[in-house]
């Protein structure tokens, strides 16, 4: 069922990420986010539009920081498998994608109180980044550790980062802008979130005519109207896309207390039709997958 797939997921997730709050990270940590990325490959393969979504279902009884890292995972798998870098690359970048955030959890969470508290823990973080840096090093995880490096940045400006991404590995690249869209879809503090089309504008815009190919591919699939996604009609009916297809995309009727789908079920309709595609919408239960996917 959808549910327990998903919900299988975020519970492996939330088992690697509490190691990454340790103060120190074990050696074990590097196989642990391996076995992980793996498996959302995995996932991923056997049901591309049900995972994919999930980078547009805020998951509301999870923390901010789940719903980052799990969505930049998921872009930068988006990125790669379209790319078709090999297995090894694209599972170490899943990796990447996951540490770039997973020291920050509380930080990202807003759970720091005073300057002097930031602080330290700011210089905590580092210490542990520098450590896990070297623990890359030792098992050989190149990729994964340029990736990760890419850590310095996230806090910059945008322009900055995007800027001195020019002439770097394509991998490095990868990473980078997966972060950033996850960052600009899931908002960042004191930013609104943004849907996925104009997520992709807004990073392109800052993005130079070498790098800008890499995000070519998301327009097929998972296109503009990507699933997961809540649209407007030119009708003014509301549904939530849960698969893509060539000219026209499946949905799931969605009523609201000012209007009644006209739908009672799954429903085709051209994309021409979609006259708005709303940003990150909040998903309170994970039953709701079987209502939108099916039980199957």
């Amino acid at each position: 069922m959808p549910d327990s797939l998903i919900k299988q997921q975020y519970q492996s997730l939330h088992k690697l990420l509490s190691q990454y709050r340790l103060p120190e990270p074990p050696s074990s940590l590097v196989q642990q986010t391996l076995n992980f990325s793996n498996d959302v490959l995995g996932v991923a393969k056997k049901h591309p539009e049900l995972i994919f979504a999930q980078i547009h279902l805020y998951k509301t009884s999870l923390p901010y920081s789940y719903n980052l890292i799990f969505s930049t995972c998921l872009l930068t798998a988006l990125i790669s498998t379209r790319h078709r870098f090999n297995e090894t690359t694209t599972q170490q970048l899943l990796c990447a994608a996951i540490s770039l955030f997973a020291f920050e959890q509380s930080t990202l969470n807003g759970s720091l109180t005073g300057n002097a508290d930031q602080e330290h823990k700011s210089d905590s973080s580092d210490s542990i980044k520098r450590s896990f840096g070297r623990i890359l090093t030792q098992y050989q995880q190149g990729v994964w550790l340029r990736g990760f490096r890419q850590v310095q940045w996230l806090n910059k400006d945008l322009k900055r980062h995007m800027r001195a991404l020019s002439g770097s590995n394509v991998d490095v690249v990868c990473v980078a802008m997966a972060a950033r869209l996850a960052l600009l879809i899931n908002g960042e503090t004191g930013n609104k979130k943004l849907g996925f089309q104009a997520a992709i504008h807004h990073l392109l815009q800052y993005t130079s005519s070498a790098e800008a190919p890499l995000l070519a591919p998301l327009m097929e699939f998972p296109s503009m109207t990507p699933p997961g996604a809540y649209i407007m009609l030119d009708d003014g009916a509301l549904g939530m896309v849960i698969g893509v297809c060539d000219n026209s995309v499946v949905c799931y009727p969605q009523s609201t207390s000012g209007q009644q789908s006209k739908h009672t079920a799954h429903f085709k309709v051209p994309r021409s039709r979609i006259k708005r595609v709303y940003p990150v919408q909040k998903m309170k239960q994970f039953s709701q997958l079987n209502t939108w996917w099916g039980k199957d």
